[in-house]
């Protein structure tokens, strides 16, 4: 009786160690996102354009670097990544800035405005690939003219302390952001776009 009850246990441990291990297997940004580019091949390109990379979050490093290692060989581009400070590594062929979060702050405004010029300098011959996860928000305040960066910081400190879910917070953020809430397709027009979910973030084409 006891061994029977040592088995179910070791069983029980065994298959909790598995679902453990798979769900992060899972949530790794690097796997979700070749999954979706496997379902989704990367779209070509012109003869005289380019690919313009532009990788957003706290993911955003492990994702350039995913879709960097399956761009067709020789294939001109240029790569942008903003992350938190805490996950900024250099990656080879890619500018890598670092912000902060959750709070705004300078280096980020600094990140938004590279992003829009980027965006703006895209011609109809480029394809822009915008991968998004989780923090963007934070990591790229374009406040609309109204308002400073000053402003988005003490805007940002009521509504972590406001107790909104993200989904919220993110519906007040995007009010006052140029990029925000569909703002980045204004910038990059007349580029088609089209949004593909894979788990871990959100990947424009």
């Amino acid at each position: 009786m006891e061994n029977s009850k040592n088995t179910k246990i070791k069983t029980l441990r065994k298959n909790a160690q598995r679902a453990f291990f798979e769900g992060i297997k899972a949530a790794d940004p690097e796997i979700a996102l070749s999954i979706a580019l496997e379902r989704n091949p990367i779209p070509p390109i012109s003869a005289n354009g380019k690919y313009i990379v532009i990788s957003i979050g706290k993911a955003a490093g492990k994702m350039a670097k995913c879709f960097l290692d399956k761009l067709p060989v020789n294939a001109s581009y240029n790569a942008l990544v903003v992350t938190n400070f805490e996950n900024v590594f250099e990656l080879d062929g890619c500018d890598v800035l670092g912000a902060s979060h959750p709070i705004p702050c300078e280096n980020g405004l600094f990140a938004s405005k590279e992003v829009i010029s980027r965006l703006e300098k895209a011609t109809e011959k480029d394809v822009v690939i915008m991968l998004v996860s989780g923090g963007a928000s934070a990591l790229l305040p374009a406040p609309v003219n109204e308002i400073s960066l000053h402003d988005k910081i003490k805007l940002s400190e009521i509504l972590l302390s406001s107790g909104f879910d993200i989904y919220q917070m993110n519906l007040v953020r995007q009010s006052v952001s140029r990029l925000k809430g569909g703002g980045v397709l204004n910038f990059a027009y007349p580029l088609k776009s089209r949004a593909i979910y894979c788990q871990m973030c959100w990947v424009m084409i």
